[in-house]
């Protein structure tokens, strides 16, 4: 992932998923190889100060938001953001709520229906980005802990979008 997408997790931020994907991997390696031109900045090291290219830490215009990564995207960022997580040594308790959050979405019923993968996308999404606001504050809640009602309500949400879709494609000019 990009110095971007660690910085944030050193913070312990909200940090989208992508960056963690193959994609977003891949887009940090091909940024590094075309980089050598780019603007340095200082920045610390432990004990050190070192120049680092100032685009390392800016995000990346392709990010793609949690709720619109394809199903599988999402699998492999959520495996790699586990990694990253542990590697950081983040606290062992937001280690387990979060691995336990993740196999709550992919264990979850819903993975069998596309549109209802789309609902899980957008739980995942807001649920986490929750977390983290609160984590910062020193205030988390429990993530692991299913909310049903509100998968209800994004579900209901992301089947009427998908209604709508189909009755754009399907209307006939006026």
């Amino acid at each position: 992932p990009s110095q971007f997408a660690i910085h944030k997790l050193k913070s312990f931020e909200y940090v989208k998923l992508w960056y963690f994907s193959p994609d977003g991997c891949r887009e940090t390696a091909d940024n590094a190889k075309t980089s050598a031109d780019d603007t340095f900045g200082l920045t610390k090291v432990e004990d050190f100060v070192t120049l680092k290219p100032v685009a390392s830490f800016k995000a990346s215009r392709k990010a793609i938001q949690d709720h619109s990564l394809e199903w599988r995207q999402f699998d492999l960022a959520k495996n790699s953001f586990l990694l990253y997580i542990n590697k950081l040594k983040w606290p062992d308790k937001h280690q387990r709520a979060l691995t336990m959050f993740f196999m709550n979405i992919m264990s979850h019923p819903y993975c069998s229906e596309p549109y209802r993968e789309r609902a899980l996308l957008l739980y995942t999404a807001c649920v986490r980005r929750d977390w983290h606001d609160t984590l910062i504050l020193d205030n988390a809640f429990d993530i692991s802990i299913f909310n049903l009602t509100l998968l209800k309500n994004m579900g209901e949400e992301v089947w009427n979008k998908v209604c709508q879709e189909t009755l754009a494609e399907v209307s006939l000019p006026p």
